[in-house]
């Protein structure tokens, strides 16, 4: 303690500094007297310990003549009187020449020598058969204790964990299932034993544990980056999100980057960026494209239809096209451009909210939901006003769509529910189905509002959720359009090559419907013709391999391909907002694509009704058939990256952080339903044992 208020008080140290002065002492006296001791970190925790104590006897010193004050005080100095004990295991023999001639050699190849503990406590001189027992290398059984000489690295211990419980493919899987190292050594330890392997061939501790993963995390990573030689076009995807940081609280902004391709679906990082906007955005997409070395193979890029995307000035998209020196093939995420219809249908005929989640109404429903009857709910069809909507015919194209789709698995949960809520509102019966508790109030569901408006609609007129009749009349119009108008081309945005005519579909359905509803029909129209992204003159001519399209009007569309824009003719927007626009309308303009894509234009020689013998056409069929005209890998993106910095048990290493992301999205990928049960998992460790 001399030594401690030395620090502080002559030379105006820190309390911290002065303790490791006072450490380094310590141990320096102990170790001269042939002990091992303990680190210096632990020395000075004791030391703080009891400087801290001091100070909190000072602060007490008013009240000396109180027993409790001088009870303290009396045991606080017998502890200063007491041996300051810092060793480790005991007192340590003087080594002979043989073990100091040894130690050195060791010590010079970088690993340590173990010293058995009944070494330790020997009295008088070892001998010679002694001294090749302590500096074995053999590992220790569990009964043993390691010491490590002073002045040897710790880290130096040769890697003993290997077998079974340290095999590839389980380290991997404690990466996929975002298990901490601490408790994956709990885990590894307890399946050792399970499959009843010898432990004392293996050294298992969580530092060792750590290290493996690492290890093996690295040389999957560099497998991936050196298989990652694309030849073909690629389409660059990114979705910003606020996370928490890896080493803290608060809050950060991060960019996952994917790029996808024919064959190529690749989470190239998740990194940091200052903030959202558009230039810091496409400085991040540059720097993760230049790292993986596959700028020049970028052709498109596709985002949300944000502003911080697709400003003119300052976007993403045109920051990023500046940093290239070239032009992009925009593909603005489709499920982005469509969410906005049942959002605006909403705000105008069911409730305005200015709130970032769904609205009061959607709250007051998830909140009173425990207490309904999910069997207590009536059909759409069961409404006298919607029989003149909702007739026979009708009814059976959505039946027959939302049946056939439902044959298959969906990507989202809630995208088979919307279908499974459409044939309930529709009078359809379905097996095995339940109503689910209501979706979260975030906005940025997709299918949020669609969701709410059918299941509120057939829980009120079931009695169980009164509604005003306004607002009742407002979400009847929101699920009569949604099934009749909307469930189609939500369920077919994800095909590239039919976005076209799909959406020149969807304005000639919304112009057709204004005689139904006149106020549904504007609302929807007004939305939607801000986002005709597919009817700009480049994506127009994805319509080329749409085999929906006449050979008529491909002719026509070749022919308006010859037609030369006149040098004064004002170029069009990026995106084409008439109505009666239809596909043929193009201008040379639509060349480009062809250009952006590689694909070769021969197939334009020769008519369209034989397109589909010529080898062109093929080949720009399925280059034009791999791109991705939603977004939904980079909300995929997002989850893994909100997934591993919720939990931030894996790592707190950024670099080990985006290593995590690329394998465990190779993984994810990699996965079959049966890798992700029990009995696959059993398997797998029982084959590493075989």
């Amino acid at each position: 303690m001399r030594v401690c208020f030395y620090h502080t008080k002559q030379l105006g140290r820190t309390k911290e500094d002065a303790a490791r002065a006072a450490a380094r002492i310590a141990r320096a006296t102990w170790i001269n007297a042939n002990f091992a001791v303990i680190n210096e970190n632990s020395v000075v925790s004791r030391i703080m310990k009891l400087y801290n104590e001091f100070d909190a006897l000072r602060k007490c010193s008013s009240r000396k003549e109180a027993p409790g004050f001088q009870s303290k005080l009396k045991v606080y100095k017998e502890s200063l009187e007491a041996e300051f004990d810092i060793v480790r295991c005991g007192p340590f023999p003087t080594p002979s020449p043989k073990i100091k001639r040894e130690a050195t050699s060791l010590a010079q190849k970088g690993r340590l020598p173990v010293v058995r503990r009944r070494t330790l406590f020997c009295d008088g001189p070892l001998q010679a058969e002694d001294e090749d027992e302590v500096l074995s290398e053999e590992a220790e059984d569990d009964k043993d204790e390691d010491w490590t000489m002073e002045g040897f690295d710790e880290e130096a211990h040769p890697e003993l964990l290997e077998g079974p419980v340290a095999a590839d493919e389980l380290l991997l899987a404690l990466d996929r299932s975002q298990v901490s190292s601490r408790n994956a050594f709990r885990s590894v330890s307890m399946a050792a034993r399970f499959f009843r392997l010898d432990l004392k061939s293996v050294r298992i501790s969580r530092s060792t544990l750590q290290r493996k993963r690492e290890k093996v995390r690295n040389a999957v990573w560099m497998g991936i980056r050196e298989a990652f030689q694309p030849s073909v076009p690629l389409t660059v995807h990114a979705d910003g999100i606020k996370v928490r940081d890896l080493k803290g609280r608060e809050k950060v902004e991060r960019l996952p980057v994917i790029v996808t391709g024919k064959g190529v679906d690749q989470i190239l990082g998740g990194n940091k960026i200052q903030s959202g906007t558009g230039a810091a955005q496409s400085a991040q997409i540059l720097a993760n494209l230049t790292d993986w070395g596959c700028t020049d193979r970028v052709r498109a890029i596709c985002t949300d239809t944000t502003s911080s995307n697709t400003g003119h000035n300052i976007g993403a998209v045109v920051k990023l096209e500046a940093l290239l020196g070239r032009k992009l093939l925009y593909l603005a995420c489709r499920h982005h451009a469509l969410e906005v219809i049942p959002k605006h249908l909403f705000q105008e005929l069911v409730q305005e909210s200015k709130s970032p989640d769904l609205g009061a109404l959607c709250a007051r429903f998830e909140k009173e939901w425990p207490q309904m009857d999910d069997t207590k709910f009536s059909a759409g069809t069961e409404d006298d006003e919607l029989h003149r909507i909702l007739t026979p015919e009708t009814v059976e194209r959505i039946l027959q769509f939302a049946m056939s789709k439902l044959e298959s698995k969906q990507v989202r949960a809630d995208y088979q529910y919307f279908l499974e809520l459409a044939v309930l509102f529709v009078g359809g019966s379905l097996k095995n189905f339940h109503f689910r508790p209501p979706m979260a109030l975030s906005s940025a569901r997709f299918m949020g509002r669609v969701i709410y408006c059918l299941s509120m609609y057939m829980f009120s007129r079931g009695g169980q959720f009164p509604l005003e009749d306004e607002i009742l009349r407002g979400i009847r119009e929101v699920n009569v359009f949604a099934v009749t108008i909307y469930l189609e081309p939500w369920f077919t945005a994800t095909d590239p090559v039919k976005a076209p005519l799909n959406d020149l579909m969807l304005l000639k359905n919304m112009i057709d419907y204004l005689p139904v509803s006149p106020v549904t029909a504007n609302c929807a129209l007004t939305a939607f013709q801000e986002h005709l992204w597919y009817l700009s003159e480049e994506c127009v001519a994805l319509a080329f391999f749409d085999e929906r399209v006449t050979v008529e009007t491909k002719r026509a569309m070749v022919l308006n391909l010859s037609i030369q824009r006149k040098q004064n003719a004002k170029q069009k927007m990026r995106f084409v907002v008439e109505r009666h626009d239809g596909v043929y309308d193009l201008a040379d303009k639509d060349l480009d694509f062809f250009c952006y894509l590689d694909i070769d234009t021969a197939f334009l020689l020769s008519d369209p009704s034989t397109w589909h013998l010529e080898k062109s056409f093929k080949d720009g069929l399925e280059t034009a058939k791999a791109l991705q005209v939603v977004n939904d890998v980079a909300e995929r993106g997002v989850a893994l990256v909100k997934s591993f910095t919720a939990c931030g048990n894996v790592t707190n290493n950024e670099a080990e952080f985006q290593k995590l992301l690329v394998v465990c999205r190779k993984l994810m990928m990699e996965e079959t339903s049966r890798d992700l049960t029990v009995n696959g998992v059993i398997e797998r460790i029982k084959s590493q044992i075989k």
